[in-house]
């Protein structure tokens, strides 16, 4: 199976497991997540935003 990177950082199945996490998590715990994740992988982060905006999903 070839991986695909998106905005050479993150691949898909990181993405799908990001999006899953944060349809399951509590308002409360997802801001908490985005705030850790957002100082330990900004590069990351902003890949996942770039996602969600193509996706058409709304802002977290």
């Amino acid at each position: 199976m070839k991986t695909i990177m998106f905005d050479g950082v993150m691949n898909t199945s990181e993405l799908i497991a990001l999006d899953c996490l944060m349809e399951d998590l509590s308002e409360e715990g997802r801001n908490r997540y985005i705030q850790r994740y957002k100082n330990n992988h900004p590069d990351k982060w902003a890949a996942y935003e770039n996602h969600r905006e193509l996706m058409g999903y709304p802002k977290l």
